[in-house]
């Protein structure tokens, strides 16, 4: 038997409080930075994040036994 389990790995971006939102309801959540080879952004482990500068962010979400990276989404209107 096979089983396959897939990671929801889509981000919503609120343009109006510059937060991005991982639309999954995952177990865990790691925002990274994409400028800076995804390194990991301390403290960054909620569903949601809300960035104190512009930047390219992702997220690794963790759900159903599987770790998958969403894609890089701009932030370009912090302030």
């Amino acid at each position: 038997y096979l089983t396959i389990n897939n990671a929801n790995t889509s981000v919503s971006l609120d343009s109006t409080t510059a937060t991005l939102i991982a639309d999954s309801g995952a177990l865990s959540y790691q925002w990274l930075d994409c400028n800076n080879n995804y390194s990991v952004i301390s403290g960054a482990t909620s569903q949601s994040f809300a960035p104190t500068q512009n930047g390219i962010y992702a997220v690794a979400i963790t759900q159903n036994g599987c770790t998958d990276t969403s894609a890089c989404i701009p932030v370009l209107f912090v302030g």
